[in-house]
């Protein structure tokens, strides 16, 4: 005999609970905890899809029986904390599994989300920890406003499915050369948590304008960069992972790209922070004979050995005239 039971789906922490009320006394709620996994997957229409695999009562020679829940909704990012969600409308409202994770993104963007274990209130694994992966195309004609994402079907195909994350385009100084990237902050707990990633393609000159070509998994090809407000170049620098070709064949660098030049590493998550500061960069490359004169001529004889930031700025000055290549940061790291 099967009985029915009319509530709904909630949950701020990955976990499938099913609330209830009695019906002639609906102060009189309850909640039921479901033990499983949560598994992803992607339809023919592109529409990203999860179930959840719980725990029944063994069979009775003690083999382990599952039983899975088909949710008929789709996933979110919740733009507030950049967290997954699963969302449906019942009944005129709208509820939500709030996922607890942490977002990642390729450079040829691969979403993954790697959801955290969550326990009861004994200590015992409520849900396990799982991986979603999602593949996707950028949807961008400009560097402004939300990371667009739109997931591929489950046979590689473009799907209609955008999942936006909230954020800044900037640029990444890469191991090679300098990336449009993004950054973006995720919720976790109490903490806020930011990560930059930069993009797998390359910053192009010798077309005649300045143009960001992606590798792949690109709805637009390519996206122009308008010099002076989104780039910014300077003389070649000693640094030739910060150089670009431009029409002529001569080599500029890149002091500015939306905002900064971050540094960044594959699968690192940091605070969004300046590569480079001018002083750091005068320290990092001014440190032959001309860099010991210019100390002695800027600082004072008892901090020749240490000396302070504004004398490391002022030999930064100092040596603008003479072609050291000046670099990109914004603050002190």
């Amino acid at each position: 005999m099967k009985s029915t039971i009319d509530g709904f789906f909630f949950d701020p922490r990955s976990r499938f609970m099913y609330h209830f009320a009695d019906k002639k006394n609906p102060l009189q709620a309850s909640i039921f905890g479901f033990v499983g996994t949560w598994k992803s997957s992607v339809d023919n229409q592109g529409t990203p899809r999860v179930s959840f695999q719980y725990k029944m009562e063994p069979n009775p020679n003690g083999t382990p029986r599952t039983g899975t829940f088909e949710m008929p909704g789709s996933v979110i990012i919740n733009r507030s904390n950049n967290q997954l969600a699963y969302q449906y409308d019942r009944a005129g409202q709208t509820r939500q599994i709030q996922f607890v994770g942490t977002l990642a993104i390729s450079p040829d963007f691969v979403v993954t989300y790697a959801l955290s274990r969550q326990t009861t209130g004994a200590g015992e694994t409520q849900v396990g920890t799982t991986t979603f992966t999602f593949g996707a195309v950028i949807n961008k004609k400009d560097f402004t406003g939300d990371l667009e994402l739109m997931l591929k079907k489950a046979d590689g195909s473009t799907g209609g499915t955008t999942l936006a994350i909230s954020g800044a385009f900037r640029g990444v100084h890469g191991a090679t050369s300098v990336q449009v990237g993004f950054t973006f902050e995720q919720t976790r707990g109490a903490d806020k948590v930011a990560t930059t990633f930069g993009f797998a393609g390359k910053l192009d000159g010798k077309q005649g304008s300045l143009q960001w070509t992606f590798a792949g998994n690109s709805a637009t090809k390519t996206i122009t960069l308008a010099l002076n407000a989104d780039i910014r170049l300077g003389q070649a620098s000693l640094d030739s992972s910060l150089n670009i070709e431009l029409q002529n064949g001569q080599l500029a660098s890149v002091k500015f790209l939306l905002g900064s030049v971050s540094e960044s590493a594959p699968g690192r998550t940091t605070a969004a922070r300046s590569i480079i500061s001018p002083c750091a960069a005068a320290l990092r490359l001014v440190r032959g004979a001309v860099g010991c004169r210019a100390w002695r001529s800027a600082t004072p004889s008892q901090n020749r050995q240490n000396p302070p930031i504004g004398a490391r700025c002022r030999l930064l000055k100092s040596h603008e005239s003479r072609h050291v290549p000046s670099f990109v940061g914004l603050s002190h790291p």
